[in-house]
Parts: structure tokens; C-alpha cells; sequence
């Protein structure tokens, strides 16, 4: 995934009744009867759709993971759009689409229904190895 995607978790305090005041609609189509999920949709840019999807346990609890309940989809072929789950990818278009969906994600935030995924830097380990190879190496 792209660098500069923010990565988001459920907001505890999301309830049912949030999650319907912020225009996510039931959607029980290709699920079992026992399932329930709400579904939110919103354009992009152009013809790229937001789609997320947050699940109803029979316990009533939520459950969402911005891995798998998050896509951002090509419209026009109503499939996933590429380029914005790869890092091979960067030109003007992909970038407007991860900005416009950093910021559809930050409005959700702002109204109680996710919070920002505080993201630990993977390379901090390999870049403290690599550090100190260099430094027995250069000394």
C-alpha cells in the first residue's frame, strides 16, 4: 500500500445510529441471513468510488479492518483500482485519489466513526542494523 494512505481503526464510541446519521446504509445483499454489514459509498474523483463496509457481529459490536473493509474501486470496470494498493505506481491522478481519500477517511474521523491508525515505521529496525554495519564498517 501507497505510503501517504492514511490507515484508520474503528472509533469505539461508532454505534448503529452513527454509523446512519453519516449516510451508511444496511446492506445485507450476498451475505447469510445472520449477517448485517453497513455500507458507505462516495466518489472520488472521476469515476474512482470509496466503498467501506463495517460488519454487525450477532452480538451487535462492530467490526472493521481498513485492510479488508476499505476499497477504493474503478468504476468504469467495478473493480479494485490498482494503483492505489501498490507503491510502483505514482503520477498526478493516483495522488489527487489518495489525497481525496485522505480526506473523505479524516471527515469520518471528525464525525466519531474512525480513528487514525498510528502507524509504527517498519524500517526503523533494518535503518538502526544498517547504521550500525556502517558505522563498524567505516571505523
Amino acid at each position: 500500500m501507497n505510503k501517504n494512505i492514511k490507515r484508520y481503526i474503528l472509533d469505539p464510541t461508532t454505534s448503529i445510529t452513527k454509523l446512519k446519521g453519516c449516510l451508511f446504509s444496511k446492506n445485507n445483499f450476498m451475505t447469510d441471513s445472520s449477517s448485517t454489514r453497513y455500507s458507505y459509498y462516495k466518489t472520488l474523483i472521476d469515476n474512482i468510488v470509496l466503498q467501506i463496509e463495517i460488519y454487525v457481529n450477532p452480538d451487535q459490536s462492530l467490526m472493521f479492518d481498513d485492510y479488508h473493509s476499505v476499497h477504493v474501486i474503478d468504476d468504469d470496470f467495478w473493480r479494485l483500482y490498482e494503483p492505489f494498493y501498490t507503491e510502483e505506481y505514482d503520477y498526478p491522478f493516483l495522488n489527487e485519489v489518495i489525497n481525496k481519500y485522505n480526506q473523505v477517511m479524516d471527515e469520518l474521523v471528525k464525525k466519531g466513526i474512525l480513528k487514525e491508525k498510528i502507524m509504527e515505521n517498519k524500517n526503523k529496525s533494518k535503518q538502526k542494523i544498517i547504521k550500525r554495519l556502517f558505522t563498524i564498517f567505516v571505523l
